[in-house]
């Protein structure tokens, strides 16, 4: 039997806070499945939810540190979550938070620095999830047809570099990351 132990975070437009899953998720005779582990939501504070309802009115700069700031406000919830749950995760899947969203004009924006996430936790961190998706003509919405296959647009070099490293997640998930941050040393 194979598992694989995954964290999942997650921010909605609704501003309610970030929502933290640990999973295991495991293959035997050539099934998935899986198991919710852990999982809270963690409220946002005043600052932050004041600074995410005014992200879409930030300049470059200031949305670009604030992308930074966020990736590590994430990565250091994520590192108090696997510590709270005693969970010893392989990989960090964070959707981000949606600052812009315009499928239809090949647009979309999420924040939340996997590389700081990453440096946090020092956990491989997929994220970005939306971006391919719109590129290759999507909605922006890859986690929904969970199980589905790869879009029939997809190259087959895309199909290897990006979904094959990360099979259990496009497996089960139905999510094509378009960054994977993998840390080398610390």
């Amino acid at each position: 039997m194979v598992k694989y132990t995954a964290i999942g975070i997650m921010s909605g437009t609704s501003l309610d806070g970030v929502d933290l899953a640990g999973c295991e998720f495991s293959q035997q005779n050539g099934k998935w499945a899986f198991k919710i582990l852990a999982a809270e939501t963690i409220p946002y504070n005043e600052e932050w939810l004041f600074r995410m309802q005014k992200a879409h009115l930030l300049s470059g700069l200031e949305l670009s540190r604030l992308n930074v700031e966020y990736g590590r406000f994430l990565g250091r919830l994520a590192y108090d979550f696997i510590f709270k749950h005693h969970l010893n995760p392989a990989i960090i899947a964070s959707h981000g938070h949606t600052i812009f969203h315009q499928p239809s004009a090949g647009l979309t924006l999420q924040i939340g620095s996997g590389a700081e996430i990453a440096a946090q936790t020092r956990t491989t961190v997929v994220c970005d999830f939306r971006s391919l998706d719109v590129a290759l003509g999507g909605q922006g919405a890859p986690l929904v047809p969970i199980g589905a296959p790869c879009p029939p647009n997809a190259t087959s070099r895309l199909r290897k570099s990006v979904v094959l490293p990360i099979f259990p997640l496009k497996k089960m998930a139905g999510g094509l990351p378009s960054t994977f941050v993998r840390p080398t040393s610390f």
